[in-house]
């Protein structure tokens, strides 16, 4: 489950309720070699040949497995080095990965390439040697999900999920944790009130995105419809094998007429908020003036309500159905600014 480390991508971890596991990928290496050995001296050992001590006992170096869950941006021991691939017990929720090292011969300019060693009865037991580079395994989590583990935004570039007719709807979820199963699906509120879901998905989110619009093929009749008062609820969640409830973040997206686009020219300079919005919305940087005004259209082009502006910069649409409508703002009879606003409640 969830990204591999660019330098280690055969090293492959799993994660469960309370432990972590290498299951593959642990690099071949030598079953001879001998690091920072306990060394006597003896007449006829030199830089080539060297004898073990036999006060102390040392075997030969086997692979050794580290575990390390990742604090913040970057990544903390929880133990020590040991022989076993297998870590229990684990009681952290969280991102863990594998550290792996073995040995390999330790190059020296002696004959055959490497430095020979030797037992107190005179007998060749191996080679000198010194741990190969770290790798690292796959990324996995461990424990149940929580509400912090997903998160995900609209691939949209303007600010309050508005699309354009016949634009694809993207989601990113980049900052989810990448579980085994994730679910996706779509309410349609308003229309024919329709609903598409992947159902449980095994495997990871490819590329960290999903496309509504390919995914929902056939059901939606191949595009979102932009009709007045008609919205989108993307639910998305994901679930790791030990819970026993999934954990969604729910979200909605309009579809704007065609022949409306969505990105009005100027929409960046003036700023509605909040946006979609339930009883009160404000303008926090159009400065007061007497001469400002501000009227609320439907997309059919009727006036459902009119504001004077004023120092409380404050608006209530606690009265307007849920729906999309036009915010004009007006400097006399000059209009400087237009938006969607969607009502949502």
């Amino acid at each position: 489950m969830a990204f591999f480390d660019s330098y280690a991508q055969a090293q492959t971890a799993e994660g469960g309720c309370t432990s972590v596991e290498l299951i593959d990928g642990v690099p071949s290496y030598p079953n001879n070699a001998y690091i920072d050995p306990y060394l006597v001296n003896c007449g006829y050992c030199n830089g080539c040949n060297k004898m073990l001590n036999p006060q102390y006992y040392q075997s030969p170096k086997t692979a050794q497995f580290l575990l390390q869950i990742l604090d913040g941006e970057s990544w903390s021991n929880v133990g020590g080095w040991q022989t076993s691939s297998e870590f229990d017990d684990i009681d952290e929720h969280g991102w863990y990965r594998v550290a792996v090292r073995v040995p390999q011969y330790l190059s020296a300019f002696c004959t055959g390439g490497w430095i020979k060693i030797y037992n107190y009865l005179d007998q060749h037991v191996g080679y000198e040697g010194e741990w190969a580079s770290t790798i690292y395994s796959n990324i996995v989590t461990v424990g149940e999900t929580e509400q912090s583990d997903v998160t995900w935004e609209f691939i949209d570039p303007t600010p309050n999920h508005h699309f354009n007719y016949l634009e694809e709807v993207k989601i990113n979820t980049t900052g989810t944790i990448n579980y085994d199963n994730w679910w996706v699906a779509i309410f349609e509120y308003g229309g024919q009130e329709r609903y598409w879901s992947n159902g449980w998905t095994g495997g990871l989110i490819p590329g960290n995105e999903i496309n509504l619009s390919e995914l929902s093929q056939g059901i939606f009749n191949e595009v979102f419809e932009p009709i007045p008062n008609y919205y989108y609820l993307v639910q998305f969640a994901i679930s790791s094998i030990c819970d026993t409830e999934w954990t969604n973040q729910n979200d909605y997206f309009y579809v704007c007429p065609s022949g409306m686009p969505c990105r009005i020219a100027g929409q960046d300079e003036i700023i509605v908020s909040p946006n979609p919005v339930s009883t009160f919305f404000s303008i926090p940087n159009l400065g007061f003036s007497e001469n400002y005004r501000l009227t609320l259209t439907d997309l059919a082009g009727k006036t459902v309500k009119s504001f004077v502006h004023s120092a409380q910069n404050s608006f209530d649409i606690a009265d307007l159905p849920d729906g999309l409508y036009i915010l004009n703002i007006w400097d006399d009879n000059t209009r400087i600014h237009t938006v969607k606003l969607s009502v949502l409640k």
